[in-house]
Parts: C-alpha cells; sequence; structure tokens
C-alpha cells in the first residue's frame, strides 16, 4: 500500500486500533534523528516564516524579543514566541518595530492559532547550505 492510500485510510479511521503502535513509531523515528520537524508561520501579518528558512538576523531578533534560544523555539506552543517570530518577520521587511509590535499584538489568538503548525522535514546534512535548526 503506497503512503497516500495509507494516509487516506488513516484519516477514514480504518486503522485505529493501531494507532498507538503507529505513533510510537513515529516518535521512535523522530528520536532516532530519521526525520525532524520544524515549525511554519504562514499568511500572518503578511508574512510567512518557516524555520528552515530564518536568517540568523531574525534569530538573533526572536531570541532579545521572547528570552528563547532559537534551538528552542516552539511557535506552536508559546504565544510569546509566536509573537516575537512575527514581529521579527515582520522587522526584517522593513516594519518599525513599535509598528511591528502593536500589529501581532492585536491578532486574534485563533487567528495565530489558524496560521502556526509543525511539520515532519527530512533531516539536512551540517553541511549543507539548506541546514535547519532542528
Amino acid at each position: 500500500m503506497d503512503a497516500e492510500t495509507f494516509t487516506q485510510e488513516l484519516i477514514l479511521g480504518r486503522h485505529d486500533e493501531h494507532l498507538n503502535e503507529l505513533f510510537q513509531a513515529l516518535v521512535s523515528r523522530v528520536k532516532a534523528g530519521s526525520v525532524s520537524k520544524e515549525w511554519i508561520i504562514e499568511d500572518v501579518c503578511g508574512v510567512s516564516i518557516r524555520e528552515s528558512t530564518m536568517t540568523v538576523g531574525q534569530a538573533e531578533r526572536i531570541e532579545a524579543l521572547s528570552g528563547e534560544s532559537w534551538a528552542e523555539l516552539n511557535p506552536v506552543k508559546s504565544a510569546r514566541q509566536f509573537r516575537a517570530i512575527v514581529q521579527a518577520a515582520l522587522e526584517s521587511d522593513g516594519m518599525k518595530s513599535t509598528d511591528a509590535a502593536e500589529k501581532v499584538q492585536a491578532l486574534a489568538a485563533s487567528e495565530a492559532v489558524d496560521h502556526v503548525r509543525t511539520e515532519l522535514s527530512e533531516p539536512v546534512p551540517f553541511d549543507s547550505p539548506e541546514q535547519t535548526t532542528t
């Protein structure tokens, strides 16, 4: 069975009796480094940013705004980190810091939640120019 068919069957509930085993297998693969996870914020206040495409300048600004290391960022679980990431992206697009802060802070929490997610991605070798921060 191909991956797309299997995924559709999962969505339809045809393998619910095996969900625990499937989840444990996925967790094991992530822990083993076979796959990586990255956060993605799409189309919030006119900007989109992925963990794997964030610049060092953006990462430094996010650290300053959130008080967190760029390696520990998880905007899916932290409103402060979400705000810092979007604010840094707006600033790197040329918006003044105070205007960017006001714009992000005015967002409805439900809108933020609707536009942030994590995805599994293939790990990238450390010597690659496409290196991720995970």
